[in-house]
């Protein structure tokens, strides 16, 4: 797997996007336990670094990630009061 970056994201796109994964089931929260675990295992994904990134930028953050087969599927985190949303991407090797 190729390095990991962390990249600004459109808010409004994002919360479209969330809107439909949780229609297609494809939503996944921290409450979600095993769902939530297993995709960042998959996926590689350090949780808290993408955390701490996030709040450095935002004052405070909310984590989601979306499973749904897509483009926009991938870990976010996101702040309702300053609009704005971070996407940790792996490119290939």
């Amino acid at each position: 797997m190729g390095r990991p970056r962390i990249v600004d994201v459109d808010y409004y796109e994002l919360k479209t996007q969330l809107g439909k994964a949780a229609a297609a089931q494809g939503r996944i929260e921290r409450r979600d336990g095993a769902r939530w675990t297993d995709y960042l295992q998959r996926n590689k994904i350090n949780e808290t670094s993408m955390l701490h990134w996030g709040r450095s930028k935002f004052d405070t953050v909310e984590a989601v990630i979306i499973d749904c087969g897509g483009a926009w599927d991938g870990f976010y985190v996101y702040s309702v009061e300053q609009e704005a949303a971070l996407k940790w991407v792996r490119d290939a090797d």
